[in-house]
């Protein structure tokens, strides 16, 4: 049989052809990059707003379940309370609002998770940025 000839033998690619489809990709990136900020920044800011009211929720949950009361006998009467250390315990997890926990808690993390990754996309932004302007000198 004949030489196989490579592709790129037989395929001449334009001038420029090569420049043209990494700055398209480039454009591409950061397109993508800035929707996943928008969609991170406002779910932070979403969660962020929501993490308010859920406090404020939180704190009269806490306030009305006798929490605080039945946590204080621990420092007024310590004796009693050791006596029947299981008792005590349990009527404390009774009087947990956990409700409240559990929402403030997982909106909190919401906030962490999409702060990080609204940070991490504008960091990945500025890289894009800089090799961009390496490539065009």
């Amino acid at each position: 049989m004949g030489h196989k000839l490579a592709i790129t033998d037989r395929i001449e690619t334009p001038i420029g052809l090569e420049n043209k489809i990494i700055e398209r990709i480039s454009i591409e990136k950061r397109r993508a990059i800035k929707i996943k900020m928008a969609f991170f920044g406002s779910l932070a800011i979403g969660s962020a707003a929501l993490c308010v009211p859920l406090a404020i929720n939180t704190a009269g949950a806490f306030a009305s379940s006798g929490f605080f009361q039945y946590f204080s006998l621990l420092f007024s009467d310590s004796a009693v309370i050791f006596s029947s250390l299981s008792d005590f315990g349990s009527v404390l997890l009774e009087s947990l609002p956990m409700m409240e926990i559990i929402a403030i808690l997982a909106t909190a993390s919401v906030l962490l998770w999409s702060a990080v990754l609204t940070f991490s996309n504008i960091g990945t932004m500025r890289d894009i940025r800089r090799i961009r302007t390496i490539k065009a000198k």
